[in-house]
Parts: C-alpha cells; structure tokens; sequence
C-alpha cells in the first residue's frame, strides 16, 4: 500500500520576487489553514442565508537558528519582509528524486500578519526559534488537493513495530 502525503512534506521555503529564495531545511515545522469567508443574510423567514466569497490562507510557520548557515538564512527573510513586497510560501517543500516542482503546495502573494520575534531556547544564545504568521492577500476559491506523488511502501513489518523507508533504513519504535 501506497501512503502520500496531502499538500506534501518538507521543509518551509520563501520565495520573493527580487531578494530571491531563503530555506529553513535543519528545523521548521508549517501549519496551513483555510478560513472560509462568507456573508450570512436573514430573509424575511428568519431563514439565513449564506454566500461564500472564498477562502483566506494563513500559514503558520516555526522556525529555528540552530546550525551553521541559518543566521543568514532569517538575514534574508527579515530583508523580504522590510521590502514590505509579497512573498511565496512552500510551507512543504520537498526536493525528493521524482518530484516535480508542481507537486509542492505553493502559496502565493503572502504578507506578514504577526509580530517577528526572535526567541532563545536555552538562555545563553545558543539556538533561536520564531513564530510568524503569513497570510495570503487575496482569496482561492477552492482548498487545493496537492499531493507528494513520492510513494513510500512497506511502512510497517509483521511486527508492527517498524517502518521501512524507500532505501531500507529501518526506525524502531520501542514499546513501553
């Protein structure tokens, strides 16, 4: 049996048009929701009436200076957000052999909807974390069906305690 993952798996990527693309691939988790937008009318019955206009996209993101190269990696995601210019967000980015670009979930014309604070995790400098907020200018009509066309098999043995990946590489879970 096949698994594949809605909307994809990965890492979060930006895009923008001028200062180019930034990569958060140690550490960054990515959560994306659709709010539908609607007016509700009462008719003359007290019957309510409802016409939905679209959905608006927020995306949730966590992210983490914890290894070499990720300072310079949220230098250039501060730059795109004072640029005050839209940015594309993949919160799933994946590069997997066989992927194809259109197979990421790629949410466009996104601004900042949160405060940008940079957290220490442990108090003597050593790993940060942020949490911002994007959402996306204009409505969609439709919450997208993207999938990760990379097919994964074999996820559990005879035991049930093991999952297989594409190359063989094993994790165990233990029972406790």
């Amino acid at each position: 049996m096949a698994v594949k993952q809605i909307w994809g798996s990965g890492y979060v990527r930006f895009e923008h048009l001028m200062l180019g693309v930034c990569e958060f691939k140690a550490k960054s988790n990515a959560k994306v929701f659709y709010q539908e937008i609607k007016t509700k009318k009462t008719n003359i019955n007290n019957e309510i009436i409802t016409k939905k206009k679209g959905y608006r996209i927020k995306i949730s993101v966590e992210l983490y200076n914890v290894k070499t190269g990720d300072s310079e990696e949220f230098q250039k995601l501060i730059n795109m957000v004072n640029d005050s210019f839209p940015v594309t967000i993949y919160p799933f980015y994946h590069e997997d052999e066989g992927a194809l670009i259109a197979d990421n979930l790629k949410i466009d014309n996104c601004i900042l909807d949160s405060d940008f604070s940079m957290e220490d995790l442990t108090g003597k400098g050593y790993f940060q974390r942020v949490k911002l907020t994007f959402i996306k200018k204009d409505l969609v009509d439709v919450i997208p069906k993207n999938v990760n066309y990379i097919e994964y098999q074999q996820f559990i043995d005879n035991n049930d305690n093991m999952i297989i990946t594409e190359t063989g590489d094993s994790i165990i879970f233990k029972d406790y």
